[in-house]
């Protein structure tokens, strides 16, 4: 049964990521994409009522989706830094939550995916999640994974413009501190844009993404990220 929901929820998330790329086209092939996404990641932690907001930062993507008729699968992974000049994300650990500043943060995410279009417009898809935190300097990583599903949907403006949008839930997953179980977690993701159609099969997309998690750590301390920003990309199809 546990492998089972995995699978479900890897089918939905990578529906998410490739949304853009794997509408329109009822053949088959590979579509390959770039992102740069500028964010701003904040939050709070609640034992301590500490919150933080970066100063600077922001990520590099790469994603990769396969597209038969209506079903797809997908992969994406991005990763980035971010600086905090003042308060950052206390480091929780078992005996309590320590203070972080004027530092560094590394994040890396993987999110693999799967869907299928229903609907002409609307598909549904199951996906995994795989974030991890580490901290410059200091000796500690904090890592989440989970599975989950949600819904996506493009429509066309006219010949050359599309929207769409996308919305992916996690209910709940593992929490590591460096590799050990420390807790669990949830993550909501919300992401629309507009994708322009520059050829049959170039495509420029421009959206918004919003994502948060939450992580309740078996010390019974609680800490929200999120994660919000802009972001412009690049996708080209392969058909065969």
């Amino acid at each position: 049964m546990k492998n089972r929901a995995i699978i479900l929820t890897a089918i939905l998330f990578i529906s998410l990521v490739g949304i853009p790329s794997t509408y329109a086209q009822k053949d088959r092939g590979i579509s390959i994409g770039l992102k740069v996404i500028g964010e701003n990641r904040k939050g709070e932690t609640q034992n301590s009522g500490r919150t933080f907001d970066s100063t600077d930062g922001g990520q590099f993507g790469f994603n990769l989706n396969f597209r038969k008729h209506r079903a797809y699968l997908g992969a994406s992974f991005q990763g980035g830094k971010y600086k905090f000049e003042n308060s950052g994300p206390d480091i929780v650990t078992t005996i309590g939550a320590l203070p972080f500043s004027n530092g560094m943060i590394k994040y890396r995410e993987v999110n693999l995916i799967a869907g299928y279009f229903f609907w002409e417009h609307v598909s549904l898809f199951v996906g995994v999640k795989s974030i991890e935190d580490e901290w410059e300097n200091v000796n500690f990583k904090q890592s989440f994974t989970g599975i989950g599903g949600g819904v996506s949907g493009i429509w066309p403006i006219n010949a050359r413009w599309d929207f769409y949008g996308s919305a992916a839930f996690i209910p709940e997953g593992e929490v590591k501190t460096n590799k050990a179980k420390s807790g669990d977690g949830k993550s909501t993701t919300l992401e629309f844009g507009t994708v322009y159609r520059l050829s049959e099969r170039d495509r420029f997309t421009l959206g918004l993404k919003f994502s948060t998690v939450v992580y309740a750590f078996d010390s019974g301390d609680e800490q929200e990220m999120k994660t919000n920003g802009l972001f412009i990309g690049y996708s080209h199809y392969f058909p065969f």
